[in-house]
């Protein structure tokens, strides 16, 4: 199916998944807004995409991590002042390094895990709702690593 009237953000696009399905996202003809913390690895995804023949992609460096309520804000007030609406959102960022036993895990790798991988989606996903409202059939995608299956 065609998407070149889609707007969709992925999270995490700099690599893994969240790159994968850039690249498929808009060899489908989709317009991608690439957000990641990491803008050297955003960049490769870009080019990626530009070499493919896609849809010129927007790169939109953030820190999941370390974002406060207004930069999310801010983020969703530009997405609606360029496009007007968003057709997806998919969250793939993910804040993972290893299966430690609870007893080794500091406090602050805990709550940075817990604040991408739980609290950012939450985030994200409320300051977009009403761009994705504005779009007759917008979806919103959460995926997981492959490591979660080996648990």
């Amino acid at each position: 199916m065609p998407l070149t009237h889609s707007v969709i953000l992925i999270t995490g696009a700099a690599s893994g998944l969240g790159r994968s399905a850039a690249l498929a996202l808009a060899k489908q003809g989709a317009h991608i807004i690439l957000l990641d913390r990491d803008l050297a690895k955003l960049e490769q995804t870009y080019d990626a995409i530009v070499a493919a023949h896609g849809p010129e992609p927007i790169l939109y460096p953030f820190d999941l991590a370390g974002a406060n309520e207004d930069q999310y804000q801010e983020l969703a007030d530009k997405i609606l002042e360029k496009y007007g609406s968003l057709q997806g959102l998919l969250h793939s960022a993910a804040d993972f390094s290893a299966f430690t036993p609870i007893a080794q895990t500091s406090t602050k790798t805990w709550l940075q895990s817990m604040h991408v991988n739980l609290n950012a989606a939450f985030l994200l996903t409320r300051v977009l709702l009403p761009v994705l409202q504005n779009s007759a059939h917008a979806s919103v995608v959460f995926t997981s690593d492959s490591a979660v299956k080996n648990a």
